[in-house]
C-alpha cells in the first residue's frame, strides 16, 4: 500500500481599499512605502498558507495654499436682487407659464393666469403693498383664444364667484356674480360701490362654465378712484416664455433664469422703472451658460446696443456699444457720465450674432459710492475649502459680518482696511491667511493763495505771518477729510491782493455746525458776504447792515466752507465745518 501525507491550506483571501492621503504624506503596507497617486497590490504569507492579497487605491491630494484678496467698489447696486412687497398671487397655477403676474400684464396675446385641478374658491389676488392701499370700484375680465396652453374654451371661464377686500386676514365680500357667460375675446367689467382703501384685492371663483378645475383669466382689470390695474416695475418690448421673464434679470440670481427675448428678432428692450428718480452712473451686464433654456451661446449675447434714461415719453440716450465683445460667466461694467436723475432706464439690444434671440442673465443698474458715504469692500477667497470663514478688520480690530461683500458706515482717510481668512481644506499649507492691507482714502482738498502786506492769517487756529504753505486736515463725522492749503505771500508792501484782513471782524457761532449758524459783526457797516465752498465754487451771496444774520444751509454736504466778509475794501476770510 501507499501511504501519502495530504496538507490542505486555506483558499487566498482578497481586500481592497480606498484612502487618501496629502501631499508630503506616505502609508506604509506590508513594510512598503506608498506617497504616490496608484493602485497598489500586497501579500501578505500566512503561517498556514492561503496569502491574503490587498489592494490599496491611494490618492495623493495636493496642499492647497488660502489666500485672500480685497478690493473697493466704485459702485453700488440700486435695483438687485428684486423681490417685490407687493403683487400678484394665488393658491393655484398650472405650470409656469400660467402664473398669476401674467393676469396683470397688460397683455392679451400670451400668457395669461390658469389653474390645474382647481377646487372651490381658487382665488387669483393683487397685493398693492403697505401703504399704497387703493379703493377699488370696478373690475374686469379678458379671456383670449392666443392664451398659451389651449385655453381657447369657454368651459374655462369663471361662472360664479365673489370679489373681496382686506386689509389684515378678514376679506369683506364687495361682489358677488352668479351664472356669468363671459365671451371669449371681449372685456367684461363689473361695477360696485366702494369707497374704502384696502391693500388686498382678490377673485375667488367657486364655478366654471364647463370645467370647474381649470379656471382661466388671460387678463384681470383693477380700476377705481385712486387705483388702477398694477404693472411690474421690470419690463419687457417681448420674452420667450415663463422662464425667461423680465423680473429675472433683476433677481440677483447668476444660476438659473435671466431673461430671454421672443426671437422674432432685433430690437428687444429690458426696462426698469424705480417709481421715483434715481441718479444711475454705470450698468452691468452678466451672462451665464447656466441660464436655463439652453442659452448658453455666445450668439446669443447683445453685440450691439443703447442705453437711455427718461422721466416721460421723451428717452435721452446715454451710452451706446457697437460690437461689444461680452464674455459668458464674466460681468461687463459700463461706466456713463451721468448725473441726471431718471425714474426709468432701458436697454435697447439692436444686434446679436443670431440677429433674431437676445439674453441677459442678470442685469444691474449701479450708483457711484459717494466718498462720504458708506463704503462697501469685497473679498476674493482662493482655496478657502467648503466653508471658509472672513473676518474684517479696521485698523487691526474685529469689525463686521464675516460676508464676502461688507459695508462699512464711517471709515477715515487712512483707516486701514483687511480681512483673515481662516480655510477648511483638507490638505493645506497653513490654516489662515490675510489679505494685503488697503487704506482708505476718501480725501477732498483745495489749495489757495493769499498775499498780504505785514500782515498775519489765523490758519488752524494759529497767527502765521510769515511766507509758505501751510496745510490743514479736518476730519468729519462722515469721515470725509479735508485738507486745505494755504499758499501765504507777506509783501513789504499792500499794493497785491487782500489787505488788512484782521481788520474786519465777525464771527461763526457755532463752528462746526449742522448747516444752520450765525454771523456775527462787530460793527452795522454795509458788508458785503460771500459763502464758498473748498472748490472755490460761491454758494450764496449776499449784503447786510444787520450786526447778526442767522444762515440756512442745511441743504449743502458735510465738509469744509469759507466766509468772506468785506468792508470798506477791507476782506476777512474764515473757514467752517458743516457736520451732519
Amino acid at each position: 500500500y501507499t501511504v501519502t501525507n495530504l496538507t490542505v491550506n486555506d483558499a487566498l483571501t482578497y481586500s481592497s481599499y480606498d484612502t487618501a492621503i496629502c501631499f508630503g504624506q506616505h502609508i506604509m503596507v506590508n513594510g512598503h512605502q506608498y506617497d504616490t497617486t496608484g493602485t497598489y497590490v500586497d501579500s501578505f504569507a500566512r503561517a498556514c498558507g492561503g496569502d491574503s492579497v490587498v489592494t490599496t487605491n491611494l490618492t495623493v491630494n495636493p496642499l492647497l495654499t488660502p489666500s485672500v484678496s480685497i478690493a473697493r467698489q466704485a459702485y453700488v447696486d440700486i435695483t438687485s436682487p428684486y423681490v417685490p412687497s407687493y403683487g400678484a398671487s394665488t393658491n393655484n397655477s398650472y405650470n409656469a407659464d400660467n402664473q398669476a403676474k401674467y393676469a396683470f400684464d397688460n397683455d392679451t396675446t400670451d400668457y395669461g393666469w390658469g389653474a390645474q385641478n382647481g377646487q372651490p374658491n381658487d382665488y387669483l389676488q393683487y397685493d398693492y403693498g403697505a401703504g399704497n392701499e387703493v379703493a377699488l370700484t370696478s373690475y374686469g375680465f379678458y379671456l383670449s383664444c392666443n392664451q398659451l396652453g389651449g385655453w381657447c374654451n369657454a368651459g374655462y371661464s369663471p361662472m360664479d364667484w365673489t370679489f373681496q377686500a382686506t386689509n389684515d386676514t378678514t376679506w369683506v365680500t364687495l361682489d358677488s356674480i352668479t351664472g356669468a357667460a363671459l365671451v371669449i375675446g371681449t372685456t367684461a367689467t363689473y361695477n360696485f360701490t366702494n369707497t374704502t382703501l384696502y391693500r388686498k384685492y382678490r377673485i375667488n371663483i367657486t364655478a366654471t362654465q364647463q370645467y370647474s378645475n381649470y379656471p382661466h383669466i388671460t387678463e384681470f382689470y383693477l380700476a377705481g378712484a385712486n387705483g388702477n390695474n398694477p404693472v411690474s416695475p421690470i419690463t419687457a418690448s417681448d420674452f420667450y416664455d415663463g422662464d425667461n421673464l423680465p423680473e429675472n434679470a433683476f433677481d440677483n440670481d447668476t444660476i438659473h433664469y435671466g431673461y430671454g427675448n421672443e426671437g422674432n428678432g432685433l430690437p428687444s428692450w429690458l426696462q426698469y422703472d424705480f417709481g421715483t428718480p434715481r441718479v444711475v452712473n454705470a450698468y452691468s451686464i452678466y451672462n451665464s451658460c447656466d441660464q436655463e433654456g439652453g442659452w448658453c451661446s455666445d450668439s446669443y449675447s447683445p453685440v450691439s446696443w443703447k442705453f437711455e434714461g427718461t422721466n416721460d415719453s421723451v428717452w435721452t440716450l446715454l451710452d451706446t456699444i457697437v460690437d461689444g465683445l461680452l464674455a459668458i460667466g464674466t460681468k461687463s461694467i459700463f461706466p456713463i457720465a451721468n448725473t441726471v436723475a431718471y425714474q426709468k432706464y432701458r436697454f435697447t439690444g439692436t444686434y446679436s450674432i443670431d440677429e433674431s434671440y437676445i439674453r441677459i442673465t442678470e442685469m444691474e443698474l449701479l450708483q457711484s459710492v459717494e466718498p462720504c458715504g458708506n463704503q462697501v469692500f469685497t473679498a476674493s477667497v482662493t482655496n478657502g475649502g467648503s466653508a471658509p470663514v472672513l473676518q474684517w478688520k479696521v485698523n487691526g480690530s474685529n469689525t463686521g459680518s464675516g460676508g464676502f461683500t461688507e459695508t462699512f458706515t464711517n471709515l477715515h482717510s487712512g483707516d486701514a482696511v483687511t480681512v483673515e481668512l481662516t480655510a477648511n481644506n483638507t490638505c493645506q499649507t497653513t490654516a489662515t491667511a490675510n489679505s494685503d492691507v488697503l487704506y482708505f482714502s476718501k480725501n477732498t482738498s483745495d489749495t489757495t493763495s493769499f498775499t498780504v502786506c505785514k500782515d498775519s492769517l489765523i490758519f488752524n487756529g494759529i497767527p502765521v505771518s510769515l511766507s509758505g504753505t501751510y496745510r490743514d486736515t479736518v476730519v468729519t463725522a462722515l469721515g470725509c477729510d479735508s485738507i486745505f492749503t494755504l499758499v501765504l505771500t507777506v509783501n513789504d508792501c499792500g499794493t497785491v491782493g487782500i489787505e488788512n484782513l484782521n481788520q474786519v471782524s465777525f464771527k461763526l457761532l457755532p463752528n462746526p455746525n449742522n448747516g444752520l449758524f450765525i454771523l456775527q459783526l462787530s460793527n452795522n457797516e454795509k458788508s458785503e458776504v460771500q459763502i464758498s465752498n473748498v472748490l472755490g465754487s460761491t454758494i450764496n451771496r449776499f449784503e447786510t447792515v444787520n450786526q447778526q444774520t442767522q444762515l440756512d444751509m442745511r441743504n449743502q454736504p458735510s465738509g469744509v466752507y469759507f466766509v468772506s466778509v468785506t468792508q470798506n475794501g477791507q476782506k476777512k476770510q474764515v473757514r467752517f465745518v458743516i457736520e451732519k
